[in-house]
């Protein structure tokens, strides 16, 4: 039998090669705001929506990996030939703070889309030129950011006590609902991914502490994700 889907993503006029994907936005929407502003035109979906920019294609909203795959697949089958996603993550280390930006290197999937393209692979890598682009942009801007390997999640409310413990084990240090699919439907299409996050929440095996609706996480949305709205990378 052949391998080939039998439905297709709707295709998008788009104005750019290049796309942007914020799953999650402040509890201001600051993000939502500063599209409304630039956008050329919008395309609502129903699972999330599309703004286009003069140097951006914009995903916006949709959190989890089934989300990220549907407005995915829409814009690759549209032309789209790279694309970076800029959330939010969990963070197990006990130094990281609310706000703080990190660069993923490595995403490992326990969420249930990446395996329909690759069924016996978990670990995922972003292309290290987007990466590099990323890291330029942010230290001519002198704003601090870590590296880290990230796992990806459906279920997060069923981080445990133990399941933290087995992560920090094998070197991870943050965990999101996105990131293991986007960069596994991008390999498989032969499309560029990156990401970057800022901590949200700090996850630890005797304790959590959310910051989703924190000024710092809202300050530092402002500091690193709206610029690139209007710049390229």
């Amino acid at each position: 039998m052949t391998s080939q889907p039998v439905i297709y993503p709707p295709r998008l006029k788009i104005t750019s090669t290049s796309a942007l994907y914020f799953p999650y936005d402040s509890r201001k929407k600051v993000i939502g705001h500063q599209l409304k502003e630039l956008a050329l035109d919008k395309i609502e979906l129903g699972y999330t929506t599309i703004y286009s920019l003069p140097n951006w294609m914009v995903m916006y909203s949709g959190i989890g990996a089934p989300v990220a795959g549907l407005g995915l697949e829409s814009l690759f089958h549209s032309g789209i030939k790279r694309i970076f996603i800029f959330g939010v993550c969990g963070s197990f280390n006990p130094i990281d703070h609310i706000g703080q930006a990190i660069l993923v290197t490595q995403a490992f999937s326990q969420e249930g889309t990446s395996r329909h393209y690759f069924p016996r692979r978990h670990q995922f890598q972003p292309n290290p030129s987007l990466v590099k682009r990323l890291q330029t942009f942010f230290k001519q801007r002198q704003l601090p950011f870590k590296t880290g390997r990230i796992v990806s999640t459906d279920a997060p409310f069923r981080e445990t006590q133990a399941w933290v413990t087995t992560q920090g084990q094998r070197g991870i240090d943050y965990v999101d609902m996105e990131t293991s699919a986007v960069l596994a439907i991008a390999y498989f299409h032969q499309r560029e991914a990156a990401a970057c996050h800022l901590v949200s929440d700090i996850i630890l095996s005797r304790g959590w502490q959310p910051g989703f609706r924190s000024d710092q996480l809202e300050e530092n949305i402002k500091k690193y994700f709206l610029p690139i709205l209007k710049e390229k990378l």
